[in-house]
């Protein structure tokens, strides 16, 4: 019973919404203390770009690793960390908003760039979690360590990656 309540949550309206509320929360903060529209489509951009360009890697590093799991548990996974990291731009919107339009503009971009990136690595923990939270860490110790490993360098990659494209898409706003 939870395993199907998990699988239509990952995909339900509600998530995707949660999903992409967040990003645009902080993106049009970021916007209207900027007064330029770039950061209201780059932060959705990096956040799905992100997980569209890099995601498949992950799989396939996991799998010729050998410690894959069920394609259907990481399209849950995915889901519910999206929904997770939007839910923490969210709540982290009216905050950036009242700090942003009591300080300057570099301030407030700098203020925006942690957000995103504090709700990246929330969001990398909860995939985390959702993929492999519940194997335990008993079974195949090295196996464990090994997609850990594995895992966090992928993240490592992709938050350089994000923070990349953010900073090309933004730069000129502040500068």
């Amino acid at each position: 019973m939870e395993t199907e309540t998990s699988n239509t949550s990952a995909t339900s309206p509600a998530t995707i919404a949660a999903a992409a509320a967040g990003p645009l929360a902080v993106g049009g903060v970021l916007a209207l203390r900027l007064s330029d529209p770039a950061p209201l489509v780059a932060v959705p951009a990096v956040v799905f770009a992100v997980a569209a360009l890099t995601l498949p890697a992950l799989y396939i590093a996991t799998a010729a690793f050998g410690a894959a799991p069920p394609i259907g548990r990481v399209m849950r996974a995915v889901g519910t960390a999206l929904c997770s990291l939007g839910l923490v731009y969210a709540g982290l919107g009216l905050p950036l908003l009242f700090l942003g339009v009591s300080s300057g503009e570099r301030t407030a971009f700098v203020l925006g760039a942690a957000t995103v990136g504090v709700g990246a690595v929330i969001g990398l923990r909860r995939l985390y979690g959702e993929l492999y939270g519940r194997e335990g860490g008993g079974r195949g110790g090295e196996l464990a360590i090994g997609r850990r490993v594995l895992f966090w360098t992928w993240a490592g990659i992709a938050v350089v990656i994000g923070a990349r494209l953010f900073a090309e898409l933004t730069m000129e706003v502040v500068l």
